[in-house]
């Protein structure tokens, strides 16, 4: 179904916007609003819009908007669908990465409760890179340690370039590693860790019973 939906800068507008037929109303606070310029709400007259709003029927819309800038992200976190354990795991931990000198008290916990709670996953595995990350923290997130297998860069001798592994060249890469062209250098590898969401298997086991 569609919607009318209008901007409302204040009270005044806001009233006029549902006084013109329309559906639903976005507005902002004082703080973290794009339209900075426009009058805008304080928290009571938030309040006294939503009620206003809500005895004709229409819906509101709080917005938020504001820039973060890259020296401001200190802890994130990017998932995605498996690649390396597509087939075998849904989700994939891509990059989880903290900010060089910041300990970052209950970060990683509250991003990945949020992803939880927002994607509801089957499973997520996530691949530890041991030069940077011992992984010991993860099992207090309730992933759970698999194994641990050799990890490697290669050595490309006519270009005398170090890269990292590069998968989807495989093929090529093991053919010139035969021809001498490519060298694995070997580090300290990668910890395997896998979140299961113990509420489906539940659920799957009494469907199989």
């Amino acid at each position: 179904m569609k919607e009318l939906l209008s901007p409302a800068g204040n009270i005044e507008c806001l009233k006029a916007a549902i006084n013109n037929g329309a559906d639903a109303c976005y507005l902002g606070g004082k703080s973290f609003g794009a339209r900075a310029f426009a009058g805008n709400f304080t928290n009571e007259e938030l309040k006294e819009a939503t009620q206003y709003a809500h005895l004709y029927g229409v819906k509101i819309y709080i917005t938020v908007n504001t820039i973060i800038y890259n020296n401001e992200v200190v802890m994130s976190y990017i998932m995605g669908k498996a690649f390396f354990g597509k087939g075998k795991y849904e989700w994939e931990v891509i990059r989880g990465a903290t900010k060089l000198g910041y300990n970052v008290v209950g970060g990683a916990s509250k991003i990945w409760n949020y992803f939880l709670a927002e994607y509801n996953p089957t499973n997520c595995v996530y691949y530890i890179d041991y030069n940077y990350f011992n992984g010991n923290s993860l099992p207090y997130l309730g992933l759970t340690y698999i194994k641990s297998q050799a990890g490697f860069k290669n050595w490309w001798v006519k270009t005398n370039e170090v890269k990292n592994r590069e998968p989807l060249r495989h093929k090529e890469i093991m053919r010139l590693q035969a021809l001498g062209e490519v060298i694995p250098i070997y580090n300290a590898g990668t910890k395997v860790y896998v979140w299961e969401n113990n509420n489906i298997k539940s659920g799957n086991k009494k469907n199989e019973g």
